[in-house]
């Protein structure tokens, strides 16, 4: 299992700066729904040279191992409709957490970092969510078998899983084997 150097564990674990908020807060997007708190990005952007010191102490807290809000652990669960579906069926909604942006900015701040190793932690052949990868690259590499397969006449043989809700009842060591 690939593991981050003692030098890029440091950084993982430094303190976080108020320019890193400052980057998380210019690309909050607008006009979303607030958490439990009522408070929206818009708040967090007006407001955010008096809340600087503020989050700046309180996400340091945390990264040293202080404790995370309450609030952090509550979230307004709603459902939203799936487009072009039937509204009428359960089906046709999915749920999803609205969670406070305050909480939010401080995981986009660790998000933001760890994006820095995702390249060196997550396999090779894992497109998908690495930046820098793309989802389309598994394809060629499968069509190029196949071709190879047909130049050099050597047999292939190809398995498909379609593992559509399989997350719901099956472990993940089993889709990874």
């Amino acid at each position: 299992m690939p593991t981050l150097t003692n030098e890029e564990q440091e950084f993982m674990d430094s303190p976080i700066t108020p320019e890193e908020i400052d980057a998380v807060l210019k690309n909050l997007k607008p006009h979303k729904a607030p958490g439990p708190d009522g408070f929206t990005a818009e708040f967090y952007k007006k407001f955010k040279e008096p809340l600087m010191p503020y989050m700046t102490r309180l996400f340091n807290d945390i990264i040293k191992g202080g404790p995370i809000p309450k609030t952090w652990t509550h979230s307004k669960i709603v459902s939203i409709p799936k487009p072009l579906k039937d509204s009428l069926k359960v089906e046709s909604y999915r749920p999803i957490s609205l969670i406070n942006q305050d909480y939010k900015i401080f995981t986009s701040i660790l998000a933001n970092r760890l994006k820095i190793f995702l390249h060196k932690l997550i396999a090779p052949d894992q497109t998908g969510f690495v930046p820098g990868r793309n989802i389309t690259d598994p394809i060629r590499k499968l069509l190029n078998l196949i071709e190879h397969s047909k130049a050099t006449k050597l047999p292939l043989t190809i398995m498909s899983l379609d593992i559509l809700k399989a997350f719901d009842c099956l472990e993940w060591k089993y889709i990874l084997a």
